[in-house]
């Protein structure tokens, strides 16, 4: 390839094969935060006891059914609540990967103008010394 072609192969490849494998990445991170926090998993079982604790219905110590009650309802309000953070950790980082992606594309939409840019302010810079 001749090497004045170069650029054109560099803008022809920037804007087309670039933002398919710029895409298919965003969507790869998106769906990994999904999975890595259990999102869909953790809604599902929201209410359930915390890591699915329970009396098992033989403790006599604790009152019998009243303290098994309170026993278990302080186990499933445990699991909201931690249920409830990570789930908020999950929604939070894909809502700031999400931030970051529209980020890259702005930037990755004027990359070769700035790249120009910074090319010929550093020749002028060079060329003031």
């Amino acid at each position: 390839m001749s090497l004045l072609l170069l650029p054109l192969a560099y803008i022809f490849w920037h804007y087309t094969r670039a933002w398919t494998d710029l895409w298919r990445l965003t969507t790869n991170y998106l769906w990994f935060f999904y999975h890595f926090f259990s999102i869909p998993l953790l809604l599902g079982t929201f209410f359930a006891p915390w890591k699915r604790l329970s009396d098992g219905g033989k403790s006599k110590a604790m009152g019998g059914g009243f303290g098994r009650l309170i026993f278990n309802l302080m186990l499933r309000i445990v699991g909201v609540f931690a249920r409830g953070a990570v789930v908020g950790i999950g929604i939070f980082s894909l809502a700031f990967a999400v931030l970051c992606f529209f980020l890259l594309f702005a930037v990755w939409l004027v990359m070769p103008v700035l790249l120009v840019i910074l090319f010929v302010s550093g020749l002028q810079g060079l060329l003031t010394l």
